[in-house]
């Protein structure tokens, strides 16, 4: 699905172009679906619903494994859920 009115940093041919070109290699390109908290596959977020084959667009999850509140989603544009909530860190405080 080529975004029209992507919601992300806008659509940058030289990322799009890159990505498809490293898709031959064997390379993956791993994007955050968004955390607008809506469907991408009707308001496409870039570079995650770029209609190129080797991205894997992450929602964020809940550690029961739900979709955060806040993650964007879409059924065919959103690939699968990594834990987003709740995160342990090393930063302190944080």
């Amino acid at each position: 699905m080529e975004p029209s009115t992507p919601l992300g940093s806008g659509v940058s041919s030289a990322l799009q172009e890159a990505i498809q070109a490293n898709a031959g290699s064997g390379a993956l390109f791993v994007a955050a679906a968004g955390n607008d908290g809506v469907n991408t596959d009707s308001s496409p977020f870039s570079p995650a619903s770029l209609n190129v084959a080797n991205i894997i667009a992450a929602a964020a999850t809940t550690h029961t494994d739900g979709l955060a509140s806040f993650s964007n989603f879409g059924a065919l544009t959103v690939d699968l859920g990594a834990p987003g909530t709740n995160i342990l860190s090393t930063i302190n405080g944080g």
